[in-house]
């Protein structure tokens, strides 16, 4: 054979070999992406913030994380992703994907839907101890919805809202809780302002690059494109973040986050409803405790803080919004209520909840029937 034939045998072998081993790997990276759940506990140690002083009862905090880590997400159109249904000691949620707390009443006066993003859901709680749950606590003769979703922003809640009122859902008041997914997720490099931090994942699935690449490796793709890969094996980033380098770009966010609000209070009043949006506390804006945490107050204005000032401002100028609230100093002084940057415990949503019957006692009354009792717990 000559020395031609033997080079051509030579790279064909290795190519053979590269693919077989790319194979080889794709199959393992198959059998990860299928088992992945079933293993969490065992690769996956509890979060380290079950051991913030915030929870008395160490064990009971260890259980709502490790539920939380078991969680998954299935793809439902519109709004993109809602949780699966899920029964634990601490955690539930239903069928439709709502997380869910204890009936109050079986003969309610209204209905009232809370939207937001895991806040609102309830990271860090139990279904008792979330947001809605400690408002139905105040408004025991309501039903009480909890919409929240983690990852969620003003967006994909407007197009949740949405499909309840294209349905003729119940609601007598509507509830959306934003600002720090609106602007976590929008001064992403990767996501658009009418987009969603899963867009390129689904963009891999649905319309990939190469059929023949995807068919042959694509689970690989998903393995090597993971957060778990990128976060813990490469270093890298998901993504860049736009707003340092360009911080005009948060006016940009606030406007669009305010017409989402805009949209969302139009939609509530074709469904029949009262609307309230809330400016949501986090930790790095006003003076909330943060010690026990290990952050430091920014010396100067960051992304969130210019969002919100561009919020403020903008509602401001415009007397027909009298609907926003800020109630983002709300957690403001000695107690330990945050547990990052963002999620609370209980304790921080029953001060929210008192802040929100505020705004929601006079709207809920005036849809009081004649000689009715208000329906609330003082």
């Amino acid at each position: 054979m000559s020395k031609t034939g033997k080079a051509v045998r030579l790279v064909a072998g290795n190519i053979a070999v590269l693919l077989l081993i790319l194979m080889s790997l794709n199959f393992v990276a198959a059998v990860i992406l299928e088992v992945q759940f079933a293993f969490r506990k065992a690769f996956f140690p509890t979060d380290e913030r079950v051991l913030l002083p915030n929870y008395s009862d160490k064990a009971w905090a260890k259980v709502i994380r490790d539920e939380f880590r078991d969680l998954r997400t299935e793809y439902v159109p519109y709004v993109v992703w809602s949780r699966e249904p899920y029964q634990g000691e601490a955690t539930t949620v239903n069928d439709e994907g709502d997380r869910v707390h204890a009936e109050t009443t079986d003969s309610p006066l209204g209905v009232v839907r809370f939207f937001g993003g895991s806040s609102t859901w309830g990271s860090g709680e139990d279904d008792e101890g979330t947001l809605p749950a400690r408002f139905n606590a105040l408004y025991p003769d309501y039903k009480v919805h909890n919409h929240g979703e983690s990852g969620f922003y003003s967006r994909p809640e407007l197009a949740r809202l949405i499909n309840l009122v294209n349905q003729g859902e119940a609601m007598d008041l509507v509830v959306f809780y934003d600002g720090g997914n609106d602007t976590g997720s929008l001064c992403r490099t990767d996501v658009e302002l009418n987009g969603s931090t899963r867009a390129e994942k689904i963009r891999r699935r649905v319309h990939p690059s190469s059929e023949l690449v995807n068919t042959l490796f694509g689970a690989l793709l998903e393995v090597v494109n993971g957060k778990f890969f990128k976060r813990h094996i490469t270093r890298t980033q998901e993504s860049g973040w736009r707003c340092d380098d360009a911080p005009e770009y948060t006016e940009t966010i606030a406007r669009t986050m305010v017409s989402n609000w805009r949209l969302a209070h139009a939609v509530a009043e074709v469904g029949g409803a009262d609307f309230i949006a809330v400016l949501q506390p986090l930790a790095s804006i006003g003076e909330p405790r943060i010690d026990h945490l290990g952050l430091t107050r920014p010396t100067e204005p960051d992304a969130y803080m210019r969002v919100y000032d561009h919020v403020r401002r903008i509602v401001a100028a415009d007397p027909e919004i009298d609907w926003v609230y800020d109630f983002s100093r709300a957690y403001d002084g000695d107690e330990y209520i945050f547990i990052d940057g963002v999620h609370v415990t209980r304790n921080g949503h029953d001060i929210m909840a008192a802040r929100i019957q505020e705004a929601a006692d006079p709207l809920l009354e005036s849809r009081r029937p004649s000689g009715a009792s208000n329906g609330t717990a003082r």
